[in-house]
């Protein structure tokens, strides 16, 4: 193949160190693809950005502006009439908990990748460095951040969805009489009427979460949470000294996220439904994140290249 000249031919080498030249009877030209290292481009980290926003400002209108439905009840349903508990597993450490799950999960099992990869030295094809001014991030940390910003957006869309179910829905928790405490002679003289009037004298704000039982949002977080955890080690954790080690890690984390579930409702906080329904949600949005965000379930590895531009 001619490049039109000897000078030609060398400042083509010299300016594309990615390309080889192979013997003149061949026509093929065989690609090196060396270390890259790109400055991301600003408008795709500010658009990430603001959509990560966006779902964050969504939630906190939920939680402090829109009303939830009101819905009426009979005074004497059996499915509302439990006392009330406390919550064993409190909100604050179900994100604390799934947040830090996500993160030692992904960071692990990536530096004992890179650890595993330098050892039998075998090196991937390329490797994306994250650079903003003097600061480098290197491939591996640079694949953290990536997927954790990925989870982290994930675990914004199932809390918007989960709240945009139980505003919509306003489905009563099973301890709603417990903390409406409506006058005695309505239940003294309780009959089988449905009651839309507002005859709750409790407390404001636990009445407005008495509203909020479907679905689940202990049940929706705590599923996308371990659902992302077990499905990133299977794509990407590999053990060859047990066959048992990596079912015996994802069958703990699984456990987490049942025992969360199953706590909301013997604290009488949901019903099974709103539970169950939850669960599923977290699943789905899990799985969707994995593959449609971060191709992280992809067969075909090579199918898709990180883009160094995006966050995710």
């Amino acid at each position: 193949m001619s490049f039109g000249g000897m000078n030609e031919s060398n400042e083509l080498k010299t300016a594309s160190p990615e390309i080889e030249m192979l013997p003149q009877n061949s026509n093929r030209l065989r690609e090196i693809v060396p270390s890259v290292e790109r400055k991301p481009r600003f408008v795709s980290l500010l658009v990430d950005f603001l959509c990560m926003v966006s779902v964050g400002i969504a939630i906190l209108l939920f939680k402090f502006v829109i009303p939830p439905f009101k819905r009426g009840f009979y005074c004497d349903d059996p499915t509302i009439n439990k006392p009330y508990k406390d919550s064993t597993v409190p909100s604050s450490v179900l994100y604390a908990v799934g947040f830090v799950l996500a993160l030692m999960v992904v960071s692990s099992t990536e530096l004992y990748n890179s650890r595993a990869k330098k050892r039998r030295g075998v090196e991937g094809k390329q490797h994306y460095h994250f650079t903003v001014g003097s600061f480098t991030l290197n491939a591996t940390y640079t694949e953290i951040l990536r997927l954790f910003m990925g989870f982290s957006y994930g675990g914004l869309i199932t809390i918007f969805i989960t709240d945009v179910g139980k505003y919509t829905v306003g489905r009563l928790r099973p301890h709603f009489l417990s903390i409406c405490k409506p006058p005695p002679a309505l239940i003294s003289n309780c009959s089988h009427n449905y009651i839309l009037a507002d005859v709750c004298t409790g407390d404001p704000d636990l009445l407005r979460e008495g509203r909020l039982s479907f679905p689940s949002g202990h049940a929706s977080f705590s599923a996308y949470a371990v659902t992302f955890a077990i499905l990133y080690m299977e794509a990407r954790f590999s053990c060859h000294s047990s066959k048992f080690f990596k079912f015996f890690l994802q069958l703990m984390i699984a456990q987490l996220g049942i025992l969360c579930s199953l706590s909301r409702v013997s604290d009488y906080k949901h019903h099974w439904s709103d539970v169950l329904g939850g669960m599923l949600l977290g699943i789905l949005t899990a799985v969707l994140i994995l593959d449609r965000v971060l191709q992280v379930l992809r067969k075909h590895k090579g199918s898709r290249k990180p883009d160094p531009d995006s966050i995710v």
